[in-house]
């Protein structure tokens, strides 16, 4: 199962999050499905995480931890425009987010955009010049430009998933400091 790979690193993001309480959200209704999020997430029902998530979305359409999130999630579940869509929304609603940038590059190394994605990955270092993640989205899409031109094959590289949640791991950190 796709997904069982993946249960490591979303252990790692529930346990960091419930360190903190998110950062962006206005009411407890947010918080609350924004937390159920997680533990979803943590326990595998990616589909089920996305609904909560899109719940505390509907309390605040401008919570930027949530909109990470699940573009983290989208990213982790092979479903890039989607999460092309949330890191975007975050980025609509802070700019100056790195980890919504390092999304962004993610979304697009697995849409085969590869020079979007250094470029986003790019911004994010600007943001975060010591950005581990940023870096090794750069790597990807250096790597892939250099390969001979093929069609792209489905699927999810495990080093692109580790950069996705690495991704979400940071900005839990990120967002506790505020």
């Amino acid at each position: 199962m796709r997904s069982a790979r993946f249960l490591p690193l979303i252990t790692l993001v529930v346990l960091v999050s419930w360190l903190m309480m998110p950062a962006g959200a206005d009411n407890i209704d947010a918080i609350n499905y924004y937390n159920r999020a997680v533990e979803l997430a943590y326990q595998g029902d990616y589909d089920k995480a996305l609904t909560e998530i899109d719940h505390a979305l509907q309390e605040n359409r401008n919570f930027t931890l949530a909109w990470i999130t699940k573009a983290g999630i989208l990213n982790s579940m092979e479903r890039f425009e989607e999460g092309l869509f949330a890191s975007d929304e975050a980025i609509a609603i802070d700019p100056d987010n790195a980890y919504a940038w390092i999304n962004r590059a993610t979304s697009l190394n697995g849409l085969g955009r590869y020079e979007e994605s250094i470029a986003s990955s790019e911004k994010a270092l600007s943001l975060d010049p010591e950005s581990k993640e940023a870096r090794e989205n750069i790597q990807i899409a250096k790597e892939m430009i250099a390969k001979p031109a093929q069609t792209p094959e489905a699927g999810i590289s495990p080093v692109i998933a580790i950069v996705a949640i690495s991704g979400l791991t940071a900005v839990f950190f990120l967002e506790r400091k505020r």
